[in-house]
C-alpha cells in the first residue's frame, strides 16, 4: 500500500479523540528547528488567531484538541575531564573537550585581552585558533548545539577555562663583531622560536636603551647592520637587543642587553697650530674619545722639525704638555694611541 500522507496531524487528532486516546506527539529536533516545532504545537493547541490556527479552523476544526503542556528539555555540557589543555604557552594553543552524545556542532568563545571576544562554531571536538591578540589570560569556553537546518540550539555554556599568553625572549644569541673599526659589518644572531613571525632589534649606547643608535626588522635568525650609524665609526661600548613578534605585530619580551665593543677613536687638540723654528713653547695636547670624554693612559709621542723625540702619557684630565724647540721648518707631529683604540696624529706647523 502506498503511503500518500493523506491522514496527517488533523485527521490523527480527531481519530485520537473518537476513539478516547490521549494523543503522543514527537517533536524532532534532529532535523527541524524548534520555530517548526513550534508552528505544528500552534496548529494543535493554540485557541488564538494565529497563522497555523487559523489553517486548523479553515480545515474544519474551530477548536484546539488541548491545550498545550509545558516540556524542559536540558541539554548537557561539554566535559573537559581527560584533556591535557595547555595553560600557558609562547604559541597560540590547541583546546580540546570531549564529544557530546547528539551535538551537531560546537561554538568556543575566547576573550583575548587585546581583541574583544570570538566565536567559532565547528564540528570538531578540538580547536586550533588561527588568530590570538595580546598578551596575558585568554578565556575560552564551548558550547555543544543540538538540531539542524539553520535552527541549532545552544547548550550550556562550560566554564572559563585560563591560557596565559606569552612571547619571551629569543636564546642562544651571538655576535660576530670586527675587532678594531667599524669597517666589517656585524652579525647578530639567535636561535629560531616557534610562533614568531619576525624579530626586532635595536641597538643602543646604554644598556638601559633610553636611546637609539640602529634598529631593525626581519624575518630570519640573524641581521647585518649596515654601520651607517655615527656611534658605530666613534666606537666604544655599544649594546644590541632582540625581540620575537607575532604575525599581528605584537612584540613580546625583549632580550637581555648583549654587549658590542668597537675600538675607541681617539681625537687630540693643540693649543699650538704654528710657530717659528728656533723658538721655545711649550706645547699642550688634550685626548679625548669620540664622545668627548677625556682619556687617560694615551701615549703621546713627539717628532719632527728637528725637536728631540720624547714620549709621555696622557693624565686624568686626557692632557699632556711637551716643551719643544724646533731646529728647522717642517712640521712637529704629535702622534697619539692606546691599546684597543684607533689612534690620531696632528701637527704643528713650524716655519
Amino acid at each position: 500500500m502506498t503511503e500518500d500522507n493523506s491522514f496527517g496531524t488533523h485527521e490523527f487528532m480527531n481519530f485520537s479523540e473518537l476513539v478516547g486516546a490521549d494523543a503522543y506527539v514527537s517533536l524532532n529536533v534532529g532535523s527541524k528547528t524548534p520555530y517548526d516545532s513550534a508552528q505544528w504545537l500552534e496548529y494543535m493547541t493554540s485557541k488564538e488567531y494565529a497563522t497555523l490556527a487559523n489553517e486548523r479552523r479553515k480545515n474544519g476544526r474551530a477548536q484546539p484538541w488541548s491545550v498545550s503542556r509545558v516540556y524542559h528539555q536540558t541539554w548537557p555540557t561539554p566535559d573537559l575531564t581527560g584533556m591535557s589543555n595547555p595553560t600557558a604557552s609562547d604559541v597560540v594553543p590547541t583546546f580540546s573537550w570531549n564529544p557530546v552524545l547528539g551535538a551537531t556542532s560546537y561554538t568556543v568563545q575566547i576573550d583575548q585581552p587585546s581583541n574583544g571576544t570570538t566565536s567559532t562554531t565547528l564540528t570538531s571536538t578540538t580547536l586550533s585558533p588561527t588568530t590570538a591578540y595580546g598578551l596575558g589570560d585568554f578565556k575560552w569556553r564551548v558550547q555543544a548545539n543540538f538540531g539542524g537546518g539553520g535552527g541549532a540550539t545552544g547548550g550550556p555554556l562550560t566554564g572559563n577555562q585560563i591560557f596565559t599568553r606569552s612571547i619571551h625572549a629569543p636564546t642562544g644569541l651571538g655576535t660576530i663583531a670586527p675587532s678594531g673599526t667599524a669597517k666589517t659589518p656585524v652579525l647578530f644572531s639567535w636561535a629560531w622560536k616557534a610562533g614568531a613571525k619576525n624579530y626586532n632589534i635595536q641597538v643602543s649606547r646604554d644598556p638601559s636603551f633610553s636611546s637609539s643608535v640602529d634598529s631593525g626588522t626581519t624575518d630570519t635568525t640573524s641581521w647585518a647592520s649596515l654601520l651607517g650609524a655615527q656611534d658605530y665609526s666613534n666606537g666604544g661600548q655599544l649594546y644590541w637587543r632582540v625581540q620575537a613578534a607575532d604575525s599581528h605585530g605584537q612584540g613580546g619580551t625583549w632580550s637581555a642587553a648583549q654587549p658590542l665593543v668597537f675600538a675607541t677613536h681617539l681625537a687630540a687638540t693643540s693649543n699650538t697650530s704654528a710657530m717659528p723654528k728656533k723658538t721655545t713653547a711649550t706645547i699642550k695636547i688634550t685626548v679625548k674619545d669620540a664622545l668627548g670624554h677625556a682619556v687617560q693612559g694615551a701615549k703621546v709621542v713627539v717628532t719632527g722639525a728637528g725637536v728631540t723625540k720624547v714620549t709621555k702619557t696622557s693624565a686624568l684630565n686626557g692632557t699632556v704638555s711637551f716643551k719643544v724647540h724646533p731646529t728647522k721648518t717642517g712640521s712637529i707631529t704629535f702622534a697619539v694611541s692606546k691599546a684597543g683604540c684607533v689612534g690620531v696624529k696632528i701637527k704643528t706647523v713650524v716655519f
